[in-house]
């Protein structure tokens, strides 16, 4: 396999260039398909790598990829790679990042607990640490998740794109993080997903109403009703300082959207009028790997977004609503996933989640065409339910690239 570099090292191993401004490019026809055993479906051509294979290389010969870690730009040298090998021009591109979850939760969990130890006997040197845990809510809520207090070290996107073969209307996006979250994408959604910032607003906010009020009336209720709320924070801060020592393990859903992605890529190479993106999101939970793409290339309203996040982790869905408090993907999107998922080698359908958190809710957010392909549920239990998942989102992801391309 060679040896793996950290990551800067690892963008620019094959060119210290980026992609040009939305400039499209000539590209050689993508390897022959031997389509004897299984001919063309009207979704899904055989694929060369199946995505569940691609999924226990990443869990089994990398594993954990936290953002701005080795195992980040490793995946993200397989990636260029894969897609270089699918046809598509690739490269990469730099940029610093803090990865999430920033050190402001533990220490506003950490105040709130030296704050309930302090309030029976001393609440005026007590309310002081609950405001200022408080702050640290409001700043980590108005920022949308991007740490504060965090060291800030490189990550990296990985970029490709296929020109359509006559002329340009459309440009659909694949979007798939490359790093995986610190904390399994179950817990956060039992701890609120998306309204995990808003959450800790809400609960800091009473701690200082309730202290408050204790100042006043001095009754062992308030001071009582001032754990309710602090389980909640307290239990958010063990969850970031496990997940901080990488004390949970990989999932399958880690790895699938890279896996959907490639699989997606490397199916569609006659497309007539639509330009084909494929880009491998490093730190994806901190939107600093969004922020720098959405920086370098400012996409029209041509621009089609497709991210797929959580795949392999229950049932396949794309979601008609994203972020909080659930702003609508785009309409022309959820038409043709409406349509596509319907037939029944797909029979994937809609889900409105607005507490799941997605690349896509910052993208609505940003004013930009999406829509998310995820999972619901709980994760499946054996090998051949994820793969038969992750080839029925493959399946969906072709089936939208060639109805855009045909609309």
């Amino acid at each position: 396999m060679g040896h793996w570099y950290r990551s800067a090292s690892v963008l620019n191993y094959r060119s210290n260039t980026t992609i040009g401004a939305m400039q499209p490019h000539n590209h050689s026809p993508a390897h022959p398909r031997d389509d004897d055993e299984d001919p063309p479906g009207p979704y899904l051509r055989r694929l060369r790598d199946v995505p569940i294979d691609t999924v226990r290389r990443l869990d089994e010969e990398i594993g954990r990829r936290p953002a701005t870690s080795l195992g980040e730009a490793r995946a993200a040298a397989y990636l260029d790679g894969r897609l270089r090998r699918a046809g598509l021009r690739a490269s990469a591109d730099t940029f610093p990042a803090r990865p999430g979850p920033g050190w402001e939760g533990p220490l506003s969990g950490g105040l709130i607990l030296l704050a309930l130890l302090l309030y029976y006997w001393q609440p005026l040197i007590a309310l002081p640490l609950q405001i200022i845990a408080f702050c640290l809510a409001g700043v980590a809520f108005v920022r949308h998740g991007t740490p504060l207090i965090e060291r800030q070290r490189l990550s990296q996107n990985v970029i490709a794109t296929r020109a359509s073969t006559d002329e340009r209307r459309h440009r659909l996006v694949l979007i798939a993080a490359l790093d995986t979250p610190s904390i399994p994408r179950q817990f956060l959604q039992w701890a609120g997903g998306s309204l995990i910032p808003l959450a800790r607003v809400v609960a800091t906010i009473l701690i200082v109403l309730l202290g408050l009020i204790g100042l006043f009336d001095p009754q062992r209720l308030w001071f009582a009703l001032q754990f309710l709320p602090a389980a909640y924070l307290l239990a958010m801060t063990v969850l970031e300082l496990l997940g901080k020592r990488s004390m949970f393990p990989t999932q399958a859903a880690d790895a699938a959207g890279i896996a959907v992605l490639l699989a997606s890529c490397e199916a569609l190479d006659e497309l007539l009028h639509t330009e084909l993106w494929a880009i491998g999101l490093g730190a994806s939970l901190s939107e600093a790997g969004l922020a720098d793409v959405l920086r370098r290339y400012p996409f029209d309203d041509t621009t089609l977004f497709v991210s797929l996040e959580g795949l392999g982790n229950g049932e396949p869905v794309f979601l008609s609503h994203a972020g909080w408090p659930g702003k609508p993907a785009d309409q022309h999107l959820i038409t043709l996933a409406t349509k596509a998922g319907s037939d029944q080698r797909i029979q994937i359908g809609p889900l409105r989640a607005p507490s799941i958190p997605t690349i896509t809710a910052a993208l609505l957010r940003e004013g930009h065409r999406a829509m998310a392909l995820a999972c619901q549920g709980p994760g499946p239990r054996t090998a051949s339910s994820t793969d038969e998942g992750l080839n029925r989102a493959t399946r969906l992801v072709i089936a939208i690239a060639r109805a855009v391309d045909a609309s």
